[in-house]
């Protein structure tokens, strides 16, 4: 499913897999953020990062956050998820 054509089926993976809570998924979400070209999936990536990640993910989701996307949708994405490892 993380790697499905479909961008919709990756983002639903993104969020079931960040709904877990899983720390041991922090590294997936971040690779899966460097390697998939949809903004809206790298968005879920960081969004589930908020769920599972801690103090120490605050630096990748503030440069995450400087990448340019359509709506700002990234940027809006690391804004809540900084809230809510901070």
């Amino acid at each position: 499913m993380a790697i499905d054509p479909s961008s919709q089926v990756r983002i639903s993976a993104m969020r079931i897999l960040g709904d877990t809570g899983d720390k041991r998924m922090v590294r997936f979400f971040k690779e899966r953020f460097k390697k998939d070209n949809s903004y809206r999936v790298q968005a879920a990536c960081i969004t589930s990062i908020g769920k599972c990640g801690s103090k120490k993910d605050l630096e990748f989701v503030r440069k995450a956050g400087k990448v340019v996307s359509t709506r700002n949708v990234i940027s809006n994405a690391a804004s809540v998820t900084l809230k809510k490892i901070d």
